[in-house]
């Protein structure tokens, strides 16, 4: 069943029991993805509290970087009304 769609949904408890984990999202940075596996610990004291996952997610948000203010948008010199044929040898 979604997210594990490979599995049935008779399976995922198994899957889930013997270290089974969802693969890393694309766009989830490695420390994202260090603390969702740390919720998902078997050993629920192993777990972060919900005040750590705060403070792991303000850290990770002041770590993120705006790329737009960093590196402004550049202005297209195409408009929308553009057409590539008239620019085409033929």
């Amino acid at each position: 069943g979604f997210p594990y769609a490979d599995l049935s949904n008779q399976d995922i408890p198994q899957y889930l029991t013997t270290g089974g984990r969802l693969p890393k999202p694309a766009r989830a940075s490695p420390r994202l993805y260090q603390l969702m596996t740390e919720c998902w610990s078997d050993n629920a004291k192993d777990r972060p509290t919900f005040a750590q996952i705060v403070d792991k997610l303000t850290i990770q948000r002041q770590l993120y970087v705006d790329l737009d203010s960093v590196f402004p948008p550049i202005e297209d010199s195409f408009s929308s009304d553009y057409n590539f044929n008239d620019h085409i040898d033929r």
